[in-house]
């Protein structure tokens, strides 16, 4: 298949080859999984000549993809009937309001006979002078279609900066915006700006300087003492940035002579690579086998030899590089309790320091990221390469083979410091949220970031509020914090069930979920931290199974899709 730029993809491709250079492939062979619902898994591998290349999700264009930045591209068909895209859809329902839904289940057998038997004595008496009027249903739909012009002629809807006004996309709703009584939103892109900023950092000790707006033109900061130590070549600091500009996947574009444009899946990486380039490590491009970067002046093609990709299993990521020099080194960034775990013992004193600048930047409302590296001997990393080689063109257990080679080389690490990251708040959340909580409506956010209290460290709206830490422990993978917000002066209660002291249980099993829920409903806010796109949902589920309540679900980004659309029953409203 020629596929030009623009039109969306008709099938599921394999990447044969584009308009970009060094990218041309030809084809054998490929053998791979049938179609599926996972959209970010992709088990195959490919035979040319006689030698076997693996396939990941990372050289597949799903069905539906727009291609961009690309003049053209050829694709293999893999898929062309039941595709991993279409296996993933859910089909529309009607949208209908509880009010019609109690109605037509609650009256409709018991109208239906006390109509017929009274239509025969009404027929036979009164019949002929009887006059049909219009349906009230047929009044309702009325009143709901002028509530619906209402919405979208509100002023107080309007956002002026985007010349955006409310859009009412449903009538048969409007009634159920005044019965909500638990709102579950996302926190990143919905109710922070999703507009990441370098903030601050961590090198070897120090923290290095305190803002940064990152507008690149105009780049700002207080503390000269970092730029400083990037003149004098301090090792530690050029191994922070270094590490910043290559352990990574954004793709460059640079259009005129030193005008740089990064595309980046995560806003936090574009934010990292900005913020290296601004210190004088500049990544210029990449292809499949190489990283090139501008280190002080000086350019320096680094020879990439494996990416070990982010997860939310993982939780890190990480490249193997070879230098100008020739030395091997491995670079990995990630959640600093997953990168403690694999940090050599030498760097305890390090460590230690470190964390009390990681919980002073999360007690800022921060994200942050530790960052690490070690130096590869070469006679280990061949004999590892050829073992990473054949379990990635293994079709069976790839993945679970491939985590037990990336945790074998990802240890006895060396740590270099840690970054903060800023993703301030929108305007008007603070107030809107404390309007809601007068108006007795419960606030859950479901976030998959770690513990950080956006609402009390961004703002001066809650410092009014009594505020309670309940249960805030790891439960599994869950982590979650729960806040009542009162009219008293602020305090701390710090209150841990026995059952949420032991690191094997999860708050949403089926024996935990009612102890869980009877816990988080006794606050008006609720902050689920770490949680899965699966368990949003649950989540969700949860409230609407045991409070019989109506929910509004508000969120953003492609992780939020199960809880806005209730996958496990219709009765939401969904934004």
């Amino acid at each position: 298949m020629h596929a030009y730029l623009m039109p969306s993809f008709q099938a599921d491709l394999l990447l044969l080859s584009s308009s970009e250079p060094l990218n041309l492939v030809y084809i054998e062979t490929v053998r791979c999984e049938p179609p599926n619902n996972r959209l970010d898994r992709f088990t195959g591998t490919l035979t040319f000549a006689g030698q076997k290349y693996p396939l990941d999700n990372e050289k597949i264009l799903l069905r539906g993809c727009t291609l961009r930045n690309t003049d053209w591209c050829f694709g293999l068909v893999l898929f062309g009937g039941g595709t991993d895209l279409s296996q993933t859809r859910i089909d529309k329902k009607k949208k209908k309001s509880s009010g019609n839904c109690q109605l037509i289940f609650g009256f409709l057998a018991f109208m239906c006979t006390i109509l017929a038997i009274g239509n025969l004595f009404w027929e036979v008496n009164e019949g002929s002078q009887f006059t049909v009027f219009l349906p009230r249903q047929n009044d309702n739909k009325i009143i709901r279609l002028g509530n619906s012009f209402y919405i979208d002629w509100d002023r107080k809807m309007y956002y002026g900066r985007k010349d955006t006004p409310a859009e009412a996309r449903t009538t048969t709703l409007n009634e159920e915006l005044g019965q909500i009584k638990y709102i579950f939103s996302d926190k990143t892109g919905t109710l922070t700006q999703n507009i990441m900023v370098f903030n601050k950092c961590s090198i070897n000790e120090r923290v290095d300087f305190s803002f940064n707006r990152l507008a690149d033109p105009r780049f700002m900061f207080h503390d000269h003492a970092l730029v400083e130590a990037v003149k004098l070549e301090n090792p530690e600091v050029h191994a922070f940035f270094r590490l910043l500009a290559l352990c990574h996947t954004v793709m460059a574009e640079e259009k005129r002579e030193g005008e740089i444009y990064y595309q980046a899946q995560s806003p936090d990486e574009g934010a990292l690579v900005t913020a290296a380039r601004n210190f004088g490590f500049v990544f210029r491009s990449r292809t499949p086998d190489s990283v090139s970067i501008v280190e002080m002046g000086q350019q320096c093609s680094y020879e990439l030899l494996a990416i070990l990709d982010f997860n939310n299993v993982r939780k890190r990521m990480s490249v193997i590089v070879r230098s100008p020099e020739g030395k091997l080194s491995l670079y990995c960034k990630g959640a600093d309790t997953i990168i403690y775990e694999r940090l050599d013992q030498s760097c305890s004193k390090l460590m230690e320091v470190t964390t009390e600048h990681l919980n002073e930047f999360a007690g800022d409302g921060l994200r942050t990221l530790a960052l690490a590296y070690k130096d590869l001997d070469e006679e280990y990393f061949n004999q590892w390469k050829q073992r990473h080689h054949e379990v990635s063109t293994a079709l069976d257990g790839r993945e679970e083979k491939l985590d037990e080679l990336y945790e074998e080389i990802e240890k006895d690490l060396l740590l270099l410091g840690a970054t903060a990251i800023e993703d301030k708040l929108q305007d008007g959340v603070p107030q809107t949220i404390e309007q809601l909580s007068k108006a007795d409506i419960k606030i859950w956010v479901l976030t998959g970031d770690k513990q950080g209290d956006i609402f009390i460290t961004q703002t001066k709206t809650f410092k009014k509020y009594r505020i309670a830490t309940v249960a805030a422990a790891v439960v599994g993978i869950v982590q979650f914090r729960c806040y009542i917000l009162g009219s008293y002066t602020m305090f701390h209660l710090i209150y841990i069930p026995p059952m949420f002291r032991f690191p094997q249980a999860y708050a949403l099993e089926h024996s935990l979920e009612q102890e869980f829920l009877k816990t988080a409903c006794m606050c008006k806010a609720v902050i689920c931290c770490r949680v899965t796109p699966l368990q949003k949902a649950q989540v969700v589920e949860l409230v609407k199974k045991y409070k019989k309540a109506v929910t509004l679900a508000i969120g953003d980004g492609a992780n939020d899709v199960s809880m806005i659309k209730g996958i496990f029953s219709m009765t939401d409203l969904r934004t």
